[in-house]
């Protein structure tokens, strides 16, 4: 599997919990016109994504291995997460949870850690380096 070339990071104003992972930030590419997510969804809106994942599971929600299917808590009512439910989605959840980005000129690099599922960011020791880097200039 080829390793993605990031060149920039969003660091979150509050870590982002899914299913007990803290998200600190979110790597992203800055040659590309939107970030790449479901859709082709902007930055803010994918982050308002990850919040609304995150609010959903926490009041006991549940979302299958695809993505595709939202059950309430009562375990008897599921939503289809279709274009629909995603604009409400993230008309509810945009700017809850502010960011911050960096860019930079040459790849992020990352050590075993700092990063899941290929763009997560988990490790502070990444955003830590490249953040007062970036601060000191």
């Amino acid at each position: 599997m080829q390793k993605r070339i990031y060149n920039g990071i969003a660091v979150f104003d509050r870590p982002i919990v899914i299913d007990e992972n803290q998200i600190l930030g979110i790597l992203f590419d800055t040659r590309r016109e939107r970030f790449f997510c479901e859709g082709g969804a902007d930055l803010a809106h994918y982050i308002a994504y990850l919040v609304g994942v995150e609010q959903f599971l926490k009041n006991g929600g549940t979302i299958n291995d695809e993505k595709d299917l939202w059950t309430l808590p009562d375990g008897e009512h599921a939503l289809l997460y279709n274009g629909a439910l995603e604009r409400l989605v993230t008309v509810l959840m945009l700017d809850l949870v502010g960011f911050r980005t960096y860019e930079f000129d040459r790849p992020i690099a990352w050590q075993e850690g700092e990063i899941e599922d290929s763009e997560f960011v988990v490790g502070q020791t990444l955003i830590d380096r490249y953040t007062q880097a970036s601060d000191t200039k």
